[in-house]
């Protein structure tokens, strides 16, 4: 009997937490847990000035395998965002075989987020609209 008062407990505790997540704004649960890239790129959006290409840019890679990275920029007086994904298209020189290739679950990762998978001919690629407001949590 003590483990069945126990196990409702832990449900009624379970229940009285989510009652509290749900009580809050979704904004509220952003701030807590969102993407440290997600923040950065807002910082960038608020401070880089959107008549340069300095201080516009983010590249974020392993630090063991920097041929590994994904990068973006704000361009268009920070009315677009262009981001890109190493393909390994670049590591090689014309006629070379591949030194290496995005895994079957990059690409699928990749294509879910919107990135152009075709790395025939560069890297893997995707370009959206910041929007007005800017609206990070959509990028």
């Amino acid at each position: 009997m003590a483990g069945r008062a126990n196990v409702l407990w832990i449900v009624a505790a379970m229940m009285a937490n989510s009652a509290a997540i749900a009580g809050d704004s979704f904004r509220d649960l952003q701030v807590a847990y969102r993407c440290e890239v997600v923040r950065r790129l807002e910082q960038i959006y608020a401070t880089g000035d959107p008549k340069s290409d300095r201080n516009r840019y983010l590249a974020v890679s392993p630090a063991n395998r920097p041929e590994h990275y994904v990068q973006c920029i704000f361009h268009d007086a920070n009315t677009e965002v262009y981001c890109e994904a190493a393909s390994g298209f670049y590591l090689t020189k014309p006629n070379e075989p591949r030194r290496f290739r995005a895994s079957a679950a990059t690409m699928a990762a990749l294509a879910k987020l919107g990135f152009d998978t075709d790395d025939s001919a560069g890297n893997f690629k995707i370009e959206r609209a910041v929007g007005k407001p800017a609206d990070f949590n959509a990028l």
